[in-house]
């Protein structure tokens, strides 16, 4: 990929790199989601999981847990 600095990139390239770019993070989000569910279906607790990310039990109950904003926005699938 060209520096985004360069001449040969217009602005309307810069807006479809934006494009892919948010696309990508959207779908690592949903990659992260799915992956944290699965592994508390799979018996690991919210304290170890919390553990991983390095935060509260709360904080990945409040971010990953089934009343979530990720689940009501629709970024997993249970």
């Amino acid at each position: 990929m060209p520096s985004l600095r360069s001449p040969l990139l217009r602005p309307e390239d810069l807006l479809t790199i934006a494009l892919r770019a948010d696309d990508t993070v959207r779908e690592l989000k949903h990659i992260v989601s799915w992956l944290v569910v699965e592994a508390h279906a799979r018996r690991l607790t919210w304290d170890e999981i919390g553990d991983v990310f390095g935060v509260s039990r709360q904080t990945v109950h409040d971010r990953f847990g089934p009343n979530s904003r990720a689940l009501r926005r629709g970024d997993r699938r249970l």
